[in-house]
């Protein structure tokens, strides 16, 4: 029975805490935030890359398929927990849109360049 990959919850929470910690550390305006994230995203994709070129082809095709977001292996437990965060996150994200969005940029950029 072929070993199965952990799943991308941790991960994707060790990232945030990356993103976070480094932005609190350096300041946490929002263009440090957005480079702070780059960074972690470009350390992560390497680390992947490195992984994907050691593997074993039998766990490249199960990390490839992972990837592409298989649903082999998916069970309607999985799908009532994403349907539950689904439910929950949008006002959240709502309230904050414009807080969120690049556009709010626009200004900042040419008052600190004048």
């Amino acid at each position: 029975m072929p070993r199965k990959l952990p799943t991308p919850k941790p991960a994707t929470l060790i990232a945030a805490a990356l993103v976070y910690l480094f932005a609190r550390y350096r300041g946490a305006s929002p263009e440090v935030l957005v480079l702070a994230g780059i960074a972690v995203l470009l350390l992560l994709q390497s680390l992947q890359a490195l992984l994907q070129f050691m593997a074993a082809p039998e766990m490249l095709q199960q990390v490839f398929f992972w990837l592409l977001a298989s649903l082999l292996t998916a069970a309607w437990t999985s799908v009532r927990v994403f349907c539950a965060i689904l439910a929950v996150t949008p006002p959240f994200i709502l309230r904050e849109v414009w807080n969120l969005t690049a556009l709010c940029l626009v200004t900042v950029v040419p008052q600190a360049l004048a």
